[in-house]
C-alpha cells in the first residue's frame, strides 16, 4: 500500500505543476541556430543565423531582466559570425564554438571575456568542420558531444576541453551518433536528450546519461516526443528533485514543436507540460533565477522569429537559487561517502521545527532521522546507518520556509 500510496503523489505532481509561458521583449536580430548563456544577472544571445542567403551574424544581443529590454553589445565576432554552435560559460568567460560561417565553416573555439569586453580566439576546435555539436560545462571544463563533420553524417564522439591548459581530449563516445541533441547537468551527470541520427532529421527519443567521474554512459527512460534541436533546462523542486524541461525542437524536415516535457531525475518518468506559445527549433534557452527563458530560433510559419518566452511556477526554482537557499542554513553531510556513521551540520537563525528524512533515488521514504524542535545556532546531528543497504540515497532537511536535499553514498 505504501509504494502505491507513494505512486498516486507522483501522478498527482505530474499531473498538477506546469510552467506558465509568458512572452518578454523580443530580441534586436531575429536569429536561429544560435547559442544562449547567462551570468546570473543578464542572458547573452550569441550569433546564430540571420535572414536568407544564409548569413551568420557577428554580434551578441543582451538582455537585461530588470528591464525587460535587449541591447546589442559592443564586440564582433573574430571571424565575423558563427552559427551552428553552441556556448558555454565558465566564471566571467563565454567560450564560443566553431560552426558555419555563412557557406563555409569556422574551425576556432573562441572566448568573450566579460570582464575586459574583448573576443579572442582560443584555439582550434577538435574537429575540423564541426556543426550541430552540444556543449555542456562542469568544473572549468567544456564537453562536447556529438555533431556532424561538414554538416553531413554525424557522429558519436565525445570531448573535453579543459579551460586551465586550453587542451582537448578524447572521452567515452555516446551510444550512438547523433547531431543536435540537448544536453542539461546535474551534478556528475551529463544528461542528452533526443537528436538527428542522420542529416535528413531523423530524430530519436533517446535519453542518455553520461557520467563524468565514471566516464561512461547508461540508457535512460525515453523522451515521449522524438525531437532534436530542441533545449534543455534545469528546474529544482523541493521536495521532487531535480526536474531537466526539454522545451521545442524538430522531427523530420517541416515538424515543429512547441512541446515541453517533464523529466524527473529521482523519478525517471516523464511528464507532458504546458506548451510554449510558439513553436521553434534551434533557439537559445537558459534558467536565470527561477525562470526558464527560450529565445528566438526558427519555425516555418514565421521563419526566424524574435519572440522571447518565460516559464515560470512557483513550486520550483533555480539550481544556483536552491544553492543561495541552502547555503543560508550551511547544509554539510559528512563524511560523503558514510561509512556506518553520518553527521548533518546545519545553521538555524532562530528555534524551529527541523526534519530530516532519508529518501531513495526513486523517492520513496526510507527513514525520517530527526522531527523535532532545533535550538538557534550551529547544529551538529549524528546517524547511524547501520542495516541500510549501501547505495546512493538523497537527503532531505526542511526548516521553516527552508529545504536543502543532498545526494548521499553509503558505503558496504
Amino acid at each position: 500500500m505504501k509504494r502505491v500510496y507513494l505512486f498516486t503523489i507522483l501522478i498527482l505532481f505530474t499531473q498538477a505543476i506546469a510552467l506558465e509561458w509568458v512572452f518578454r521583449d523580443s530580441v534586436e536580430v531575429p536569429v536561429t541556430r544560435t547559442a544562449a548563456v547567462t551570468d546570473g544577472e543578464k542572458i547573452y544571445l550569441i550569433c546564430g543565423n540571420t535572414m536568407l542567403p544564409e548569413t551568420s551574424y557577428s554580434r551578441v544581443q543582451v538582455y537585461l531582466p530588470g528591464t525587460d529590454s535587449w541591447y546589442i553589445a559592443d564586440l564582433v565576432h573574430p571571424g565575423g559570425g558563427v552559427h551552428n554552435h553552441d556556448a558555454e560559460i565558465i566564471g566571467r568567460k563565454i567560450y564560443v564554438g566553431g560552426g558555419s560561417r555563412r557557406s563555409a565553416y569556422y574551425n576556432n573555439l573562441t572566448v568573450i571575456n566579460l570582464g575586459d569586453n574583448t573576443w579572442t580566439v582560443v584555439g582550434a576546435m577538435p574537429e575540423n568542420n564541426l556543426l550541430y555539436y552540444e556543449f555542456e560545462v562542469a568544473d572549468n571544463k567544456i564537453y562536447l558531444f556529438g555533431g556532424a563533420p561538414d554538416g553531413s553524417t554525424p557522429i558519436n564522439r565525445v570531448w573535453c576541453f579543459d579551460t586551465t591548459t586550453n587542451t582537448w581530449t578524447q572521452r567515452a563516445a555516446m551510444p550512438q551518433a547523433l547531431r543536435d541533441v540537448a544536453a542539461a547537468r546535474i551534478g556528475d551527470t551529463i544528461y542528452t536528450f533526443g537528436g538527428f541520427r542522420d542529416a535528413n532529421y531523423t530524430a530519436v527519443n533517446a535519453c542518455y546519461a553520461y557520467s563524468i567521474t565514471g566516464n561512461n554512459w547508461v540508457t535512460k527512460t525515453s523522451m515521449p516526443t522524438a525531437r532534436g534541436w530542441a533545449t534543455a533546462h534545469i528546474l529544482l523542486h523541493p521536495d521532487s528533485g531535480p526536474m531537466v524541461f526539454v522545451c521545442g525542437g524538430q522531427s523530420g524536415s517541416n515538424t515543429y514543436y512547441n512541446t515541453v516535457e517533464r523529466y524527473s531525475v529521482w523519478y525517471g518518468t516523464w511528464a507532458t507540460q504546458t506548451p510554449m506559445n510558439r513553436m521553434r527549433r534551434s533557439h537559445g534557452g537558459v534558467v536565470l533565477g527561477c525562470s526558464l527563458f527560450v529565445i528566438s530560433g526558427y519555425a516555418v510559419s514565421r521563419p526566424f522569429l524574435a519572440s522571447v518566452e518565460r516559464g515560470f511556477a512557483p513550486e520550483f526554482v533555480g539550481l544556483k537559487e536552491m544553492t543561495k537557499k541552502e547555503a543560508s542554513f550551511s547544509l554539510r553531510v559528512t563524511p560523503n561517502p558514510i561509512n556506518g556513521m553520518m553527521k548533518v551540520s546545519f545553521f538555524l537563525p532562530g528555534k524551529e521545527k527541523v526534519r530530516i528524512k532519508l529518501y531513495s533515488p526513486d523517492g520513496n521514504l526510507i527513514k525520517t532521522l530527526f522531527d523535532g524542535e532545533g535550538a538557534p545556532g550551529n547544529r551538529i546531528l549524528s546517524f547511524p546507518t547501520q542495516g541500510l543497504p549501501s547505495g546512493i540515497y538523497f537527503l532531505k532537511l526542511t526548516t521553516g520556509n527552508l529545504v536543502g536535499v543532498k545526494k548521499v553514498i553509503l558505503n558496504p
